[in-house]
């Protein structure tokens, strides 16, 4: 009775047994095929797919061309030779490929062309945007009064042979004679700045008629400055009166010295000269006419 219980019992447990392995076989089928792609997704990596967040979406930037993308290098030709390349230095046509013992660096500096001073002079911009714009320098190389420092000028008229004769010197000749630093020798002048004195006596062989001084003022001085400066000089001399009446040319004045009575001493200034005039009274009407004849020269 005991063996029979055994039998049915043994059975029961093999059965139970086998069971239990179906379930697990069953269950782990389910948890491969259904469970894990729910979880994983799809096995099937070709299929794979990610979601990202819509800030990562690069989808606008793959669509897009990148550089170099659009080229077709199966058209491109390759070149058989390559082509030599040189520096574009001024006087160098091609490249010497001689031997040369001169170092590299001693090659490259000698290639550099350094800026001089001349390169930095201050451009004229409207003689750049004109090209007809004129040369400071007349074609004639005479002062041109077209130009900006331009200044006026008047003719220097000396007194000449004919003027005197037509004044009334009949038979005179003019001579030159050294004026000594003095004007009527009591005036002194030799320190006058940019001024050319030139002393003249009209005479014939037996008589002096007048002494003409002659000022010529340059650049550096002004034609009334030096009016006004023998004037006043001429003022300072003992038993000296100035008689400033500007009866002739521009102005005029005598020096009546008390000490020569019987001479005159005459000033004018004819445009860009200063006449003195020294003479006998008694030659006055000439004198007259030759600064009437002077007047019409300027």
């Amino acid at each position: 009775m005991f063996v029979s219980f055994l039998v049915p019992m043994r059975k029961f447990t093999i059965f139970t047994v086998i069971l239990t392995i179906v379930i697990l076989v069953v269950v782990a089928e389910l948890f491969v095929n259904d469970y894990l792609p729910r979880i994983f997704g799809s096995a099937d990596v070709s299929n794979l797919e990610f979601s990202l967040p819509d800030s990562l979406n690069l989808s606008d930037n793959t669509e897009s061309n990148m550089l170099g993308a659009d080229i077709d290098y199966s058209n491109i030709n390759e070149p058989e030779k390559y082509e030599e390349i040189t520096l574009g230095v001024s006087g160098i046509d091609s490249v010497d490929n001689s031997e040369d013992t001169e170092p590299e660096d001693a090659k490259i500096e000698d290639s550099l062309i350094l800026p001089t001073d001349n390169d930095f002079l201050p451009i004229n911009n409207e003689k750049q945007q004109n090209p007809n714009y004129p040369e400071a320098v007349s074609s004639t190389g005479l002062p041109d009064f077209e130009d900006e420092n331009f200044s006026s000028f008047s003719r220097n008229v000396y007194i000449r042979e004919d003027m005197i004769k037509s004044a009334g010197f009949i038979g005179a000749y003019l001579e030159k004679e050294p004026h000594n630093g003095f004007l009527f020798k009591t005036i002194y002048i030799d320190d006058l700045i940019d001024v050319e004195v030139q002393k003249t006596v009209i005479r014939t062989e037996d008589s002096l008629f007048a002494k003409v001084y002659t000022f010529k003022i340059g650049p550096m001085s002004s034609i009334n400055e030096i009016y006004e400066v023998l004037k006043m000089r001429a003022a300072e001399g003992l038993n000296v009166e100035i008689n400033e009446n500007n009866e002739f040319g521009n102005n005029s004045f005598f020096m009546n010295d008390a000490r020569r009575q019987e001479v005159a001493f005459l000033s004018v200034r004819l445009g860009s000269l200063i006449y003195s005039f020294s003479y006998p009274k008694e030659y006055h009407s000439q004198i007259k006419n030759l600064i009437t004849l002077l007047d019409l020269e300027f």
